[in-house]
């Protein structure tokens, strides 16, 4: 059995998230580079922690079609 919404519910749950993400964009604005690349390293470090390893294996085909698309526009005449 779901439980559904109601209509004020609703859009005291969309107010809710609405302030969530705006904090969000508070706390990137007011990060320096340094702090980025700090989480950004983290993040990456914890790959095996959380047993994404396998997952990016899988993206081999995937990377390797971005990249010859990635190449094709930087060989191009008309690239940015």
């Amino acid at each position: 059995m779901t439980d559904s919404l109601s209509p004020d519910d609703a859009r005291e749950y969309r107010r809710r998230w609405a302030a969530v993400t705006a904090r969000a964009r508070e706390e990137q604005a007011a990060s320096t580079l340094e702090q980025r690349f700090d989480e950004l390293e983290r993040l990456m470090l914890s790959v095996d922690d959380f047993g994404w390893r396998s997952s990016l294996d899988d993206d081999a085909p995937v990377r390797a079609r971005w990249a010859k698309l990635r190449e094709r526009l930087l060989d191009s005449p008309t690239s940015i």
